[in-house]
């Protein structure tokens, strides 16, 4: 008896088979007759090489991506770009408490004197003396066009909070036929005493349009009140009001260890109106946090800390000290961290995140000139976004401007 051939067995000329990088097996079989033809052959071979290298590729774009092979969080390939521009030395001759970005290049620095207006130059274009035995705690400016409350400087003492209000016809020639706004020469006033809060201690200011935002370090919260309800203690002489909302309680059931300040000279908060986010410096934990500004409740997705997939998370002693918010992205100084001459670009105090904690790189510090050691204790991201002021210890604001 004769034995029957074995048609399993894989030969060029009957069959071919392969499995491709997604793992899918493939199999041509050939036409044993048409090999005898050489041209037959080389035609039939071709086919096939092109119909492997085309499975081939639909593999490739086609296979599953398997999370345990790369970290949840990653370094952005394209985060924001800056490049130093100056340093305004000594932009005040006594401490300095907090700094916030006015419109176009103009910002705000509260020191022991009281609160100076400058430009990106590093111009005084204007200043507020304290009244005796006051000394400021924070500083915020209200530069949105939405809001009833913009041109508003808001600046804390203590348990206290006084605005001074800008002209908004006080402008300057921009691009094409649009114009800026400018604080210079624009105070309507003097800065006039609005919110009295009992026992606090005011470490941040924010504001939405329609909101106040006070972070207590004494309390270890954020009290948010409407600026209706402030706007209605004008005319009287106390000027005190409850909160309609209180921000950092723990939540337990949501798994939200609470805010847990550790750093008295900075709370540092930022509001995000297109987010409708409140970023808070939650430094007694190394965490960033937010929270929805209507509800008051913590956003854990919008949330971060040193532990984690954070592949750069707050490590040692780097706190967050100060957070600013910009509308794709964070930028957050840890405390603990110099700012001098030999800083490299990986030990910079400057950092950015995006809404979601990853990491974007970090402001370029490297080659910068310093006279001594100081460290970063406030920050502020101008309304465009394309520029970045950092208030150092020593009283000196550095000055980045973004690249196109």
């Amino acid at each position: 008896m004769k034995k029957k051939k074995d048609e399993t067995q894989v030969l060029l000329g009957h069959k071919h088979s392969w499995t491709d990088t997604a793992g899918h097996a493939h199999r041509v079989v050939f036409d044993e007759k048409a090999l005898e033809k050489p041209k037959t052959t080389w035609l039939v071979l071709t086919v096939v090489t092109i119909v492997a290298l085309a499975a081939g590729a639909v593999g490739v774009f086609t296979a599953p991506r398997h999370n345990d092979a790369v970290s949840a969080f990653h370094v952005a390939d394209s985060g924001p770009t800056f490049s130093f521009k100056n340093t305004i030395k000594r932009a005040a001759e006594t401490p300095c408490y907090s700094i916030a970005a006015g419109w176009n290049d103009e910002f705000f620095v509260a020191d022991a004197r009281g609160v100076s207006l400058y430009d990106a130059e590093g111009n005084k274009l204007d200043a507020w003396p304290n009244e005796p035995e006051e000394t400021p705690t924070a500083v915020a400016f209200v530069s949105d066009e939405n809001a009833a409350t913009n041109g508003s400087l808001l600046v804390a003492y203590g348990d206290k909070v006084k605005s001074l209000r800008f002209s908004l016809d006080n402008v300057v020639p921009g691009e094409g036929e649009s114009v800026i706004f400018t604080a210079q020469n624009g105070a309507l006033g003097g800065l006039e005493l609005i919110l009295t809060i009992p026992g606090a201690d005011i470490r941040g200011l924010a504001s939405s349009s329609e909101r106040l935002f006070v972070a207590d370090f004494q309390s270890g919260r954020v009290w948010r009140y409407s600026w209706k309800k402030i706007e209605s203690l004008k005319h009287e002489q106390k000027k005190e009001v409850a909160p309609d909302c209180v921000i950092g309680d723990s939540d337990v059931a949501a798994a939200y260890p609470g805010l847990k300040p550790a750093i008295k000279e900075n709370f540092s908060i930022s509001y995000l109106p297109g987010e409708n986010e409140l970023f808070v410096s939650n430094s007694g934990l190394f965490r960033v946090d937010a929270f929805n500004a209507s509800a008051g409740t913590a956003r854990a997705d919008h949330s971060w800390s040193r532990s984690g997939e954070i592949n750069e998370p707050f490590t040692g002693a780097a706190n967050p000290i100060a957070v600013a918010a910009s509308q794709e992205w964070l930028a957050v100084a840890e405390t603990g961290k110099t700012s001098s001459s030999e800083t490299d670009e990986k030990a910079s105090p400057i950092r950015f995140f995006n809404l979601s904690g990853e990491p974007l790189g970090r402001l370029p510090y490297a080659g910068l000139e310093r006279a001594e050691e100081t460290v970063v204790i406030g920050i502020a991201v101008s309304p465009d976004s394309r520029r970045i002021y950092a208030l150092n210890s020593n009283g000196d604001v550095d000055v980045w401007s973004s690249i196109p």
